[in-house]
């Protein structure tokens, strides 16, 4: 087999120019499709703080598992309860969210 010859710009125009054309009403080379303009982003959300907790491996297992009961994570309940703690002096997660 013959090794193509000529520059890299010429032999990617011969290949494109080669294309077989697009079918369909309207359908040329020349054809301009314009991008989507992306919608705005949502408000951004407040910056969170990684937190570590350490509880005894069994509390954690009976979290897992009630999570697991309830089609939950162990993360949505250990929410609920940064939640209660809130609630319990006036607050919740909903008055930081912009903070």
């Amino acid at each position: 087999m013959a090794k193509p010859q000529g520059s890299l710009e010429s032999m990617m125009r011969a290949r494109v120019e080669a294309r077989p054309a697009p079918n369909g009403p309207g359908a040329n080379a020349s054809t301009v499709v314009p991008i989507a303009t992306p919608t705005p982003a949502p408000e951004a959300p407040a910056k969170v703080e990684k937190v570590s907790l350490y509880i005894p491996r069994a509390a954690y297992k009976f979290i897992k598992q009630t999570a697991l009961d309830f089609d939950k994570k162990p993360h949505d309940l250990l929410i609920e309860g940064v939640e209660m703690v809130l609630a319990k002096h006036g607050k919740s997660l909903k008055d930081f969210q912009n903070a």
